[in-house]
């Protein structure tokens, strides 16, 4: 067709199916808006349901804005090239603005996912040098992520996906931050797992920590390798699923509370450090004691539950 017909001379050609190019970003922000609900079902829950202090608050504050505006730079990059430039070739090449906010703020969100969790390990008490290697992990995964980002707006063509430089930048950051999720749900399972009382109530709440934890760290170290494989759908995604584990977790704290049988709180957790029935302070840590003998009062048991819950929650 020529410019007089009134398309451009980089219009698609009649027959030609440019159908596999869009399936995987298609699918994927389709998905992604799905996942965009979800996360708002959670913030709703959330706010009327924490009793958290106000950084905690303002971290899934500025988590579920993230969120949002990923979603939004989805939208402005499915609109770009699905409807103001259809038919476009040359527009199909290029990167848009979209997609460079986006790639920015997944490195953000997960980032601020991982800071959650590094509290979550602090709080314990116990072996914090492992704070060490997860905070490198992580902050690695960021600064690779922002590389990423520079990387794209320099080069805005779709082809500086296919630069061993790029790649090796994604691959920096996909692989630390599952490194960093491995190592986190290992450090808190194991911390849980060695406390276990024998008593039902006290081991139900520990298993019920210790599935969400497996739960959250498979899900979160599978999508990163799904990612790094096919990197199209899980692309647009990938944010929202260290969104929604963590949000899962902190709305999942008032079923634990009903298992511990009272209200706990973020604040509260210096409650563990000052127990003496169940706690013993030492310079830089803070260690679970183990029961005596099997004979422990149900006030014990009641205490130890809270414990648990107060290091996660």
């Amino acid at each position: 067709m020529s410019e007089h017909d009134g398309f451009p001379s980089t219009s698609i050609p009649l027959g030609i199916d440019i159908s596999n190019s869009f399936n995987g970003l298609f699918a994927g922000i389709i998905i992604s808006c799905i996942c965009l609900g979800i996360i708002l079902a959670q913030t709703w829950s959330y706010i009327f349901n924490n009793q958290d202090v106000w950084m905690l608050r303002i971290l899934m504050l500025l988590v579920f804005l993230l969120e949002l505006g990923f979603t939004c730079a989805e939208v402005q990059l499915l609109q770009n090239d699905l409807v103001a430039n259809f038919g476009n070739l040359s527009s199909l090449t290029q990167i848009t603005i979209g997609s460079i906010v986006g790639q920015a703020v997944t490195a953000i969100s997960i980032f601020c996912v991982h800071c959650f969790f590094m509290t979550r390990v602090w709080l314990i008490g116990k072996f914090r040098w492992t704070l060490l290697p997860i905070g490198v992990l992580a902050t690695a995964s960021l600064v690779a992520g922002f590389l990423n980002v520079a990387h794209t707006s320099i080069n805005k063509s779709v082809d500086v996906f296919q630069d061993p430089i790029f790649q090796l930048q994604f691959g920096i950051q996909a692989g630390c931050a599952a490194v960093a999720d491995v190592l986190v749900t290992f450090h808190l399972c194991c911390h849980f797992f060695q406390f276990r009382t024998g008593i039902n109530r006290t081991d139900k709440l520990i298993q019920q920590l210790i599935q969400s934890l497996v739960t959250r760290g498979v899900l979160v170290t599978m999508g990163q390798i799904c990612h790094i494989t096919i990197r199209t759908p899980f692309y647009y995604n990938m944010s929202h699923i260290y969104a929604i584990t963590m949000f899962a977790i902190l709305n999942s704290r008032e079923k634990l509370r009903r298992i511990a049988g009272d209200v706990v709180i973020d604040s509260d957790f210096s409650y563990a450090m000052n127990s003496r029935l169940q706690t013993h302070q030492t310079e830089n840590s803070i260690s679970f004691n183990q029961p005596e003998s099997k004979n422990i009062s149900e006030n014990e048991d009641h205490r130890n539950g809270q414990q648990k819950v107060q290091v996660l929650a």
